[in-house]
């Protein structure tokens, strides 16, 4: 699905990531990588997978797209551990599929700390940089939105759903959303909860006339 966003062309893709194709530049947010291996320590019995599908995904958006650049958009790992618990065979699915695109990671609250030591001088080798935040054209992206900044800025953070009725029975997907001010990108990781659209912590930012796009089926559709 194709929308203008701050006068810039951007298509939103069912994997939940964003693509400016005038830039050259896919944008994804929230991969929460080590999740279940974070719950795990605490006493959680989940599959040991999710990583390596999220990756994968990513991976296989970038051979799809062939960007120039790749943007995260912060809590790319779940927790500050995330980055030195990355398993070697996961490392090298990122170094690999960055080796002909340049890479931003964007600190989140859930891997601000982690992510600067895996950037440190004693790092585990993550393909690219590091920044709070990245400017685009006339474009903020960063990990929550802020009002701080007059400019359009594309987010993460808040994982957004949203449910439609199809009669026999309600259906609850991720979802894009957007105003005049704000794009929320869906989570992209696979092993991610999420927010409704309606929820005040969104409002707040939306208003209550934002926007909705649901992923359903390989499809992005308005709700």
């Amino acid at each position: 699905m194709n929308i203008t966003f701050a006068d810039i062309a951007i298509e939103l893709r069912p994997s939940g990531a964003c693509y400016l194709p005038e830039c050259q530049t896919l944008v994804a947010t929230d991969l929460h990588l080590g999740k279940a291996l974070s719950l795990r320590k605490r006493g959680y019995v989940l599959p040991p997978h999710e990583t390596k599908v999220t990756l994968n995904k990513l991976a296989a958006e970038i051979h799809s797209l062939s960007p120039q650049k790749v943007v995260l958009l912060g809590d790319s790992f779940h927790d500050h551990d995330g980055p030195q618990a990355l398993e070697l065979s996961d490392l090298q699915i990122l170094q690999q599929c960055m080796l002909d695109t340049q890479c931003l990671w964007i600190t989140g609250n859930h891997d601000d700390l982690g992510l600067k030591e895996a950037f440190s001088s004693h790092g585990i080798g993550l393909p690219g940089q590091i920044s709070d935040q990245y400017a685009l054209k006339n474009l903020l992206m960063v990990h929550e939105p802020h009002r701080k900044d007059d400019r359009p800025q594309i987010v993460g953070h808040y994982h957004p759903k949203a449910t439609v009725d199809l009669g026999h029975r309600k259906l609850t997907k991720p979802c894009f959303l957007w105003n005049d001010h704000y794009l929320i990108l869906p989570a992209f990781g696979t092993f991610t909860g999420g927010l409704d659209h309606q929820h005040p912590e969104i409002t707040k930012w939306m208003g209550p006339n934002h926007h909705a796009a649901l992923i359903y089926h390989q499809k992005v559709a308005l709700v």
